[in-house]
């Protein structure tokens, strides 16, 4: 999933939204371990998946949460996060 936008809402706190491709059919879930480099984070929370309806989608956009692994950081826009 490559992050397109990082959104810092009062209630829910960080968000991070991104696409995958259609192809790659990648779905997160609550507990999944996501990386990017040698940073990990855990997913706390999953907002919402979309993909497109009208004729062949050729992303998915998703939204969740992420919780740090070891570290403090998070990722930036730009940064492409793998499952383990």
């Amino acid at each position: 999933m490559e992050i397109t936008h990082i959104y810092d809402l009062k209630k829910h706190g960080t968000i991070f939204c991104g696409r995958s491709r259609w192809e790659d059919e990648i779905y997160h879930r609550i507990g999944d371990v996501v990386f990017c480099a040698s940073k990990k984070w855990r997913v706390t929370a999953v907002s919402h998946i979309r993909q497109g309806c009208f004729s062949v989608p050729q992303y998915r956009m998703h939204s969740i949460k992420l919780e740090p692994i070891d570290h403090e950081g998070f990722p930036q826009v730009g940064d492409v996060l793998r499952s383990e």
